[in-house]
């Protein structure tokens, strides 16, 4: 299964982690290559529009974005980015799970 989490603020998506497989034949599933390209696509997107103001890092079955600042196309990259991922979601939901964590930015010491 691939296990989207994506935390968001009030108003802007910050992070995005992608991990694991959608289970099919390695290098033939179309559900993990749907979720490739539109991950991918995004983050190119934000590099394009704003490469100092993304952190990132990628290596097989796992993708992390963190967006440092806000950039002027980002939420607009981002927000896409979600509705395609909610799309593949609904069609394959055995497949795929998205979390959505809403980041209120108050931290709690134990």
């Amino acid at each position: 299964m691939i296990k989207i989490q994506i935390r968001y603020t009030d108003q802007n998506i910050r992070q995005v982690r992608v991990n694991g497989h959608a289970g099919g034949k390695s290098g033939k599933d179309i559900v993990c290559a749907a979720v490739s390209a539109v991950t991918q696509t995004a983050l190119a997107g934000l590099l394009h529009y704003g490469a100092e103001k993304v952190h990132w890092g990628m290596k097989k079955g796992t993708l992390f974005i963190e967006i440092k600042s806000t950039g002027p196309d980002f939420s607009v990259i981002l927000n896409t980015m979600y509705l395609g991922l909610s799309q593949i979601q609904k069609e394959h939901p055995a497949r795929i799970r998205i979390s959505l964590i809403h980041d209120t930015g108050v931290t709690h010491e134990a």
